[in-house]
Formats: C-alpha cells, structure tokens, sequence
C-alpha cells in the first residue's frame, strides 16, 4: 500500500533520465496490470516531488483558522491520481516530466488549499506581478514561471501545448504555419531556458 510513511522510508534520489523510461514504458504498454505496477513504481521514484509538494501544502495552511481535515495519506491518493492525469496528457518528447508533474501538484494542492482552507484569509497571497489572464485564465504559477524565465509569447504556447499533449503539427497549424526549423529553434529555447529550473528541483531532490 503506497502511503505517505512509505515514500518516506523509500526515499529515491531523483533520476531524470529513469523516470522518462517508465513514462515511455507506461504510456507504450498495452497491459492494464503491467501499466498498474509501473505507475506504482513510477510514483515512487517522483516520490521526492511528492513529499516536497505535500509539505508545502500543509505549511501553506499553518495560518489557516479552519482545522485540517486532510492526512498526509489523503494527499498521497490525490497526487497519485494528478500523476495519473499526468501521464495521459504528457508528451514524452518535451522531457520534462518531473516539471510538468511538480506543476500539476503545486497547482492542484494551491487551489485544495485554497477553497479549503482561504476563505477571507490572506495566507494565499499571489507573488508580485503574477497574472493569470494571460494565455490561461487559470490559477496556477505556470504562467509566473515562465514569464520569470522570460519566455516569449509563442515559448510559452509551445509550453501550454505540451502540457496539453498537442501534436506537432497541430501547433505549427494553429500558430500561423510555422516551419519545422522554427519549430524546433523554439522547443530548444524553451529547453534551454527550463534547464536552471530543472536544475534547481533536481537539488532539492537529491
């Protein structure tokens, strides 16, 4: 039974490349069993992602005057399906799954804690210059990471469509036909700018 004190005692240093082998494994398989034992064992090697967005969501809450009704283990069966979510959406060729699945969490714990736990609380401040009517009217941090990184308006589209499990060809056609070389030029300069920020999860995972 995967819960929060087996995470812990199964702690596993994150290894990028070992996780986008078992994202290709499940999302190729076509055995419901062998796809259930993979994503058990997937779950456990982001595991570290896991804890570290779990422990954020109870200290996002430490202020809150309503009691916590969520455990640990409640959070654990929510984020094991935001991975499940994940993984169909997903597209392995961006190769950045621990990005992707770390922003699903961070934003699906935010708005848990959010309709919760706020209710005319201010704990749920948004970072300075964080806006959401950008190209998603959504709350997440998404859109704020990325224009950190500063990305141009088609970086971040690309990003969206990624996330979206868009089709190459689909976003050149909805992006005024772009030509495979542009195409390309603009998925190694949204790599590039995500390198940092890999990096630094990365370290907070080892």
């Amino acid at each position: 039974m995967l819960n929060y004190s087996y995470l812990k005692k199964h702690d596993c240093k994150y290894d990028s490349k070992v996780v986008e082998q078992f994202v290709v494994l499940i999302k190729t398989t076509k055995s419901e069993s062998a796809k259930t034992k993979l994503k058990r064992i997937l779950f456990i090697k982001v595991g570290r992602v896991i804890i570290k967005n779990i422990e954020n969501f109870f200290y996002l809450i430490k202020d809150s005057d309503r009691e916590c009704l969520h455990t640990k283990d409640d959070l654990i069966s929510e984020c094991y399906m935001s991975m499940e979510l994940c993984l169909k959406r997903y597209n392995p060729d961006f190769k950045a799954f621990q990005w992707f699945l770390n922003k699903a969490l961070s934003r699906m714990l935010f708005r848990l804690a959010d309709k919760e736990y706020n209710k005319n609380s201010k704990i749920f401040a948004l970072p300075e210059g964080f806006d959401v009517r950008d190209d998603q009217k959504e709350s997440d941090f998404s859109t704020f990471y990325m224009k950190q990184l500063k990305m141009t308006f088609l970086e971040r589209r690309l990003v969206r469509s990624k996330m979206k499990g868009e089709k190459v060809d689909e976003f050149r056609k909805n992006n005024g036909n772009l030509t495979t070389i542009r195409y390309y030029e603009l998925l190694n300069s949204v790599k590039t700018k995500l390198k940092p920020l890999q990096d630094e999860h990365n370290s907070d995972f080892t």
